[in-house]
């Protein structure tokens, strides 16, 4: 799923939906995929910068 986030506004949406469906479960497991897709784009931005 981290893979399918490329860009803040992404992650905004899925973080939005997740919230919605209301389960506490869901929403921490949201928030590592979140935090891995964060990871990979600072990956993808520090690549290309080099």
């Amino acid at each position: 799923m981290a893979e399918t986030l490329h860009t803040e506004e992404d992650i905004q949406n899925y973080l939005n939906l997740v919230k919605k469906e209301g389960d506490k479960a869901e929403l921490t497991h949201a928030l590592e995929i979140i935090n891995k897709a964060r990871q990979l784009i600072q990956t993808s931005t520090d690549t290309k910068t080099k």
